[in-house]
């Protein structure tokens, strides 16, 4: 579970990377991200990345996912729909990715937080 906090609309996500029963790149990844595709682990970075964006504008699934650029790095300044955020990874352990943009800021800080079950 992932909660992320901002003075400024934020949107988060987070996602093991995982096999999966069948390729699914064309509907999550646009044409350069799908040949930028080396690994399962580079899926869900563009995943994870992509549904971070779309909450934090406020889009949701609305916007198909392959219809947005977030390409692979770390921290990616974009803008979609007219809308200027920036998305910033990072890998946890266990394959697992976390992915949280912010709108209408240059940089943030990630600060994790463990909780102890």
């Amino acid at each position: 579970m992932v909660c992320a906090v901002s003075d400024a609309p934020v949107g988060c996500d987070l996602e093991r990377a995982r096999v999966l029963k069948r390729d699914i790149s064309r509907r999550i990844c646009s044409d350069a991200e799908r040949a930028a595709v080396r690994s399962n682990t580079d899926l869900f970075t563009l995943w994870t990345g992509k549904e971070a964006v779309l909450k934090a504008i406020g889009l949701g699934l609305r916007l198909p996912l392959s219809g947005i650029e977030v390409g692979l790095a770390e921290r990616v300044h974009l803008a979609v729909n007219d809308t200027s955020c920036v998305l910033r990874r990072t890998k946890m352990e266990d394959d697992w990715n976390l992915a949280i943009c912010v709108v209408g800021m240059d940089d943030f800080a990630i600060q994790l937080i463990p909780t102890v079950a």
